[in-house]
């Protein structure tokens, strides 16, 4: 099974559409980080985070 058929399967949606979102979505998050004052409130916020092990998904 194919990348997208897995995102249409799991999110219920058209790949084509999650595709799109990204697209949408993509350059304001790169804009974002572009700053360095957005770049040290991010860290600060993962430093914030509390520490869990990464749960990884059964293949």
């Amino acid at each position: 099974m194919t990348r997208k058929k897995n995102i249409e399967k799991e999110y219920g949606l058209p790949a084509g559409s999650l595709e799109c979102l990204a697209r949408t979505f993509l350059p304001g998050i790169q804009a974002f980080f572009e700053i360095e004052e957005n770049q040290k409130a991010f860290e600060a916020w993962l430093a914030r985070r509390p520490q869990e092990p990464k749960e990884e998904k059964a293949a």
